[in-house]
């Protein structure tokens, strides 16, 4: 839950001290964590990120969220009967897995294909 004393909880000094090769996963609130320094953090490489939550949704097609190659977007979605969301969570466990691991991903959406499936 996003409260004022959850806002921003993680910030640089937070993220610094995150191990080198760490993934960080945030599907709670994206206020949670300070986008500005997240995205300083990513572009250092240190970190991998795979994120479904974010401050201002959908993100514009510049964002760089989605341009970033050690960052794994994936759109915020509730609602999916348990056996979906079972299905769903270790598909997402997989393809994180071989994200992690540098192998081609089963289920990647391109840029191209989430700039189609996201356009207005």
């Amino acid at each position: 839950t996003l409260t004022s004393r959850t806002r921003g909880l993680i910030g640089e000094k937070e993220l610094d001290l995150i191990q080198n090769g760490a993934l960080l996963v945030n599907t709670a609130r994206a206020a949670i964590i300070d986008e500005q320094a997240l995205i300083k953090t990513l572009k250092t490489g240190r970190i991998l990120a795979a994120l479904d939550v974010f401050n201002k949704e959908p993100l514009s097609r510049d964002h760089p969220l989605l341009n970033l190659p050690n960052v794994l977007s994936t759109p915020h979605m509730l609602g999916f009967s348990s056996y979906w969301k079972t299905k769903l969570g270790l598909t997402v466990i997989n393809d994180l897995e071989r994200f992690i691991n540098k192998v081609p991903l089963k289920e990647e959406v391109t840029k191209d294909m989430f700039r189609r499936q996201s356009a207005m």
